[in-house]
């Protein structure tokens, strides 16, 4: 095994660690909404980033349907984050978009770590 699988495998592990002490702090606290934003920004930046950076280095760009899609929900993640956070008065419909998004994010990061374990790929990028 690689050392670049061991990194990917480690990072995506230690997100998955993250999101579930977010889960425990949020819950004793009383303050997951707020919590699950932040995350939700950190993770849709990351996901945007991760997309931008290799787009950076090629000459002819070709954009799928699906990527358009993934990268536009996930600056609708980052805007209603940063809305949820911003809003003096938090109202009951971002607090279940950022528990939802929240979710997904997690339930993304769990496929991912299993995908990744169960398949072997040469590349990720």
């Amino acid at each position: 095994m690689s050392s670049t699988d061991q990194w990917v495998k480690l990072i995506v592990v230690l997100l998955i660690l993250v999101n579930v002490s977010v889960m425990i702090i949020g819950y004793f606290t009383n303050k997951f909404p707020s919590l699950a934003a932040i995350v939700n920004i950190a993770e849709g930046a990351s996901v945007i980033l991760y997309w931008i950076i290799p787009q950076l280095q090629i000459e002819q760009h070709i954009f799928e349907s699906r990527e358009i899609l993934v990268l536009l929900l996930e600056v609708m993640v980052i805007v209603l984050a940063m809305v949820y956070i911003l809003a003096a008065r938090k109202s009951p419909g971002l607090k279940t978009m950022q528990i939802l998004f929240f979710g997904i994010h997690l339930t993304v990061l769990v496929l991912g770590l299993i995908f990744i374990v169960t398949f072997k790929m040469n590349r990720l990028m």
